[in-house]
């Protein structure tokens, strides 16, 4: 999940750099595409019921508190990450290409 979203950090990098407007949309719309990869892997990771199982038994049973709370907390700053990049992507799409 990290190398997704350092690919989704470099084209985010990328995109102010881009010459024409039709290489700044390829690459948001690359990094749109990665981005809901990333977000369909994340919820497949957490199993059917999701983090703490929702009332249901567990999807990670073996895990302490502290461990699901850690991973919590990582599950929370990527979506941040990807909240932030995609306010960035807004906001490149609507400058001008110099």
């Amino acid at each position: 999940m990290q190398q997704r979203m350092q690919q989704m950090q470099t084209m985010m990098d990328q995109a102010p750099q881009a010459m024409t407007p039709e290489a700044r949309q390829k690459l948001m719309s690359e990094h749109m595409a990665l981005m809901q990869e990333h977000m369909a892997a994340m919820r497949g990771s957490m199993g059917p019921h999701g983090m703490m199982g929702q009332g249901k038994p567990s999807a990670m049973p073996d895990m302490t508190v502290p461990q699901k709370m850690e991973l919590m907390q990582r599950r929370i700053d990527m979506m941040q990450q990807m909240m932030e990049q995609m306010l960035k992507q807004q906001q490149l799409q609507m400058k001008p290409v110099k």
